[in-house]
This record gives structure tokens, sequence and C-alpha cells, in this order.
């Protein structure tokens, strides 16, 4: 699969909404499998975009993740993906 990043990007805003503390698991994003969004969260897991927990079911093809919070990371990268001039570049 490959990295989307009009889809992490979304993810990250749709994190930033929430108050914490929160344990979040199945978002769903308009047009994207749950399949797309989990290993989309997984990249994120390993970029320190986000803190959270990797855990893997029989059920899924991709190790799911329970998200907690945004990092200092995440924060930064979601600032610059504010905006639509720098996002584009």
């Amino acid at each position: 699969m490959k990295r989307d990043m009009e889809l992490i990007r979304h993810l990250l805003f749709k994190i930033e909404e929430l108050e914490p503390p929160y344990e979040l698991r199945d978002i769903q994003i308009e047009n994207y499998s749950q399949l797309e969004i989990d290993y989309h969260l997984n990249l994120m897991l390993q970029a320190n975009l986000i803190q959270g927990k990797e855990f893997s079911t029989a059920q899924h093809k991709v190790p799911e993740v329970t998200v907690r919070n945004l990092t200092w990371a995440g924060h930064d990268f979601l600032d610059a993906a504010r905006s639509d001039t720098v996002w584009k570049k």
C-alpha cells in the first residue's frame, strides 16, 4: 500500500479535534477503508506523530492502533499542514 499524505493529514486533524484523555479506535474518514486508515495510523505511530498502542487480531490484515494523543512532532507536522501553501510544497 502506498503512503497517502492526504489521509495522514485528515487523521491528524481528526485526532486534534478530540479532548484528552481518550483512547481512540476505529477512526472513520470518508472515502477511505478501515484497512487504509489502520495502515496509516501505524505509519504515524512509527514516525512518532502520534502516541498509541499497536495490537493485532486475527480479523485484521494490518495491526490496529489505539490512539492516545498527538506528539510534539505531530503538532508541528499539523501546524505546517494547516497552511495550504506549505502543504502543496
